[in-house]
């Protein structure tokens, strides 16, 4: 099959654009879906405390957990606008 090389949840965070990563999970669930996946683990929510963590790029926080709210929303009903897929932020 394909694949898609997604930006990290990091990089999309650091956008500060909401839409963006409206769009960014709506484009990860479409994909899940096509490939006979219903639900995503993730969004990751931890607040990257030690920067040098092996994980870090995964977590939508950074070290700002204000933002990290905010971008998890999007993200989470961005991933969920696409019919037949569950988001389980973590």
């Amino acid at each position: 099959g394909t694949t898609t090389a997604f930006p990290c949840a990091l990089a999309v965070t650091a956008t500060w654009n909401e839409n963006l990563a409206y769009q960014w999970a709506k484009s990860i669930a479409t994909e899940f879906i096509k490939k006979g996946a219903n639900v995503w683990l993730g969004p990751g929510l931890n607040v990257m405390r030690i920067p040098n963590g092996g994980r870090s790029f995964e977590y939508l926080s950074g070290e700002d957990p204000h933002l990290g709210a905010v971008m998890a929303d999007a993200t989470v009903q961005g991933s969920q606008s696409v019919p037949g897929l569950i988001a389980t932020p973590k």
